[in-house]
């Protein structure tokens, strides 16, 4: 939800960077695939350094270790900058690097970078020197106007135009698509109750959606349009955050683990994203929400999509590429062979191999490109400086579980060390249970690799049964739409304020033009605080605001969010708008209209009361689309 489309409007002059990047994916599209992340290094001339060394005759003589030592500063320069990037919160999951530029040509760089990174390093078109020419090859291409990149990270106010693409190329809003798909689950569930004799009337049905905590209130705003796109009435749905289902289903299946005092966190592991709350019991009873939900895209199909690019190893790349497009179905089965078995993989077990079932199709497609490989046979793969034998065998195949293993560390990593920053931050002192909740938390390599990370916590998962920790959110959600909020105080996910006018105060304003207004100095786009990051917030806690109003209003009022705790105005970087609040007009003179905001629950509500008449009427975010 923070993807701004990205051009260049003013001139045909490119970024090196950019060039290489056109030259690299044109050119090596079986590279690239979508949700793939990767970084371009465009490493130039003008960065080497010099070593004084001695003439002889006519050459130079000196030892490789005083020839490696004029590489030593760039390369550090260079590995401490990709290693601060691959750190940052937009640097997880980047599974590629390219290399581009003349210095990359050089070997004692790439070898450098492949061993600080397990990452798959390569120069484009893996030819000889295309390094070097990348930038300049593909830069005659961006002035006839091939450009690829087509998103950059910045804020999106506007989600009309958000489309999203099929696997046979075919594009569509992404409204249809989520509303479509809503539509046809609640339609399935209808149909399910009238055959089975329930003569219910849609009426009489409380639909709950569930979403991850770490989204932001655009995105949320987005499913609940979403949802009344697809025939659900307002006034019936419930938006609840996902490990906040998990946590009122565990709380309360498990009361024996908790107590007056006792601090734990709450990690919802799914298939796509990884939330990650905590929370202190009070003692009344309710739960206090230690920071705000945090987390990252470090869930379940990172896996499978590692195990995916290890059968594009051993298979080949084009020919698995060739088997998802021509046969849909069995590689949708591969997933869900992949799905099983990943969930088998124990982490003290390095002895047994690991077994993967393999669809008809993907080994016939194998053979025939592959004539002089028998049905059973074995192969050799190198994986992070290791051999690894791979066993062919029917319709499997099988290989060490050390290898297996290795499809987990990316996200596992990530998940552990996000859970030391927070146990590490004041607000995470004390904790003494971590619940483990989601689909991906039955995997027993995530679940031990916790435990063993933290030692002096307990790690468990709801209801200690199998299978239970995939299902903690589906039947906490039952629970919450039946009106179970153990949730009394949450933390402030950002700031939040309203876009205002006022009087121009150069003391406070000077980054701004004044604009003349009535004889009146105004400053324009002023950021009106009204709750601030990471502050506690009590459930159904209120802030009133009165805003000034003339006749000619075109009855939208904007509403801001912002990374900062103290935001001076609405176009600063850390700044975007989040939705609006629409009045219905007319207003036939200038007055004040009162906004009475709710904070504290999973949504901002607000009620506004019309000036004319007096009358309140309970409003949400609205999406400008």
């Amino acid at each position: 939800m923070y993807s701004g489309c990205y051009s260049r409007i003013a001139s045909q002059l490119s970024l090196e960077s950019e060039a290489a990047t056109i030259f690299t994916y044109e050119s090596n599209q079986n590279l690239f695939h979508p949700g793939r992340k990767f970084i371009v290094v465009n490493a130039g001339e003008k960065h080497e350094e010099t070593s004084k060394i001695k003439l002889k005759a006519d050459k130079i003589l000196f030892s490789k270790k005083l020839a490696k030592s004029c590489f030593k500063q760039p390369i550090s320069c260079i590995v401490e900058h990709l290693r601060s990037l691959l750190n940052s919160s937009n640097g997880q999951g980047v599974e590629l690097m390219v290399m581009a530029g003349g210095f990359s040509n050089s070997m004692i760089l790439l070898d450098a970078v492949k061993k600080a990174f397990p990452l798959q390093v390569v120069t484009p078109h893996f030819q000889k020197g295309d390094a070097a020419w990348s930038v300049m090859k593909r830069a005659v291409n961006f002035g006839h106007g091939s450009n690829h990149i087509e998103y950059i990270s910045t804020n999106l106010d506007d989600l009309r135009e958000l489309q999203l693409t099929a696997e046979n190329g075919k594009t569509m809003y992404a409204l249809n698509v989520f509303s479509q798909s809503i539509r046809y689950l609640k339609d399935a569930f209808l149909r399910q109750n009238n055959d089975a004799g329930f003569n219910w009337e849609e009426q009489d049905i409380r639909w709950v959606l569930t979403v991850p905590a770490i989204w932001p209130e655009e995105a949320i705003s987005f499913m609940r349009k979403a949802a009344e796109e697809a025939g659900i009435v307002e006034q019936h749905l419930k938006i609840c955050l996902e490990p906040e289902a998990a946590t009122i289903f565990t709380y309360e299946s498990n009361q024996n683990l908790f107590h007056p005092g006792c601090k734990f966190i709450v990690v919802d592991a799914g298939g796509g994203t990884v939330d990650v709350t905590g929370y202190e019991v009070l003692k009344e009873k309710g739960l206090k929400e230690l920071f705000p939900p945090s987390g990252g895209d470090w869930g379940g199909n990172r896996v499978n999509k590692a195990f995916l690019s290890l059968l594009g190893d051993i298979f080949g790349t084009d020919i698995l590429s060739y088997f998802r497009r021509s046969h849909a179905s069995e590689y949708h089965e591969l997933g869900k062979s992949i799905e099983i078995s990943k969930g088998v993989v124990m982490a003290s077990d390095d002895v047994t191999d690991f077994t993967l079932k393999i669809p008809s199709a993907l080994w016939e497609i194998h053979r025939q490109h592959s004539k002089n490989r028998k049905e059973n046979d074995k192969i050799s793969l190198e994986k992070d400086g290791k051999t690894y034998i791979i066993k062919l065998r029917a319709d499997k195949i099988r290989f060490s579980r050390k290898l297996a293993k290795l499809c987990f560390e990316q996200p596992i990593s990530s998940i552990v060390k996000h859970l030391k920053s927070l146990l590490n931050s004041s607000d995470g002192q004390g904790v003494e249970l971590i619940v483990m909740a989601g689909g991906f938390s039955n995997s027993m390599i995530l679940l031990n690799t916790v435990k063993k990370a933290f030692p002096k916590v307990h790690v468990v998962t709801p209801h200690f049964q199998e299978g239970d920790a995939a299902w903690s959110v589906l039947r906490g959600a039952v629970n919450f739409g039946h009106g179970s909020n153990l949730i009394d105080y949450r933390r402030c996910k950002r700031t939040y304020g309203f876009e205002i006018t006022e009087q121009y105060d150069v003391t406070k304003h000077a980054s701004h033009r004044p604009i003349r207004v009535n004889g009146e100095d105004r400053c324009y786009e002023v950021f009106k605080k009204i709750v601030e990051k990471n502050k506690p917030l009590k459930a159904n806690e209120t802030r009133t605001e009165t805003v000034g109003i003339e006749p000619d209003w075109d009855g939208n009022l904007k509403f801001f969010a912002s990374d900062k705790k103290n935001p001076v105005f609405t176009d600063e970087e850390s700044s975007w708008k989040i939705g609006k609040i629409h009045v219905d007009k007319p207003f036939p003179k200038s007055s004040n209209l009162e906004i009475k905001m709710f904070f504290g629950k999973g949504e901002i509500e607000f009620d506004v009361t019309n000036p004319d008449n007096g009358k309140k009427i309970r409003k949400r975010l609205v999406l400008d689309i």
